[in-house]
């Protein structure tokens, strides 16, 4: 694996680069967590919840 910084070939199983320090997401297997929803889609459906109650006042 390289590392998506400054390039440094690291072995498959780094959680570092030993180079310049940039962390590599932890490698899951398992599906047991359930996914957790972007941030894009929880900002729309905090906006989207805000609009509704919005056009129910006016």
């Amino acid at each position: 694996m390289e590392c998506y910084s400054c390039g440094y070939k690291l072995p498959a199983d780094a959680e570092r680069c030993s180079r310049c320090g940039q962390r590599f997401k932890p490698r899951t297997t398992s599906q047991s967590e359930p996914a957790k929803p972007s941030l894009l889609d929880r900002l729309k459906s905090k906006l989207g919840k805000k609009d509704e109650d919005d056009s129910a006042s006016v």
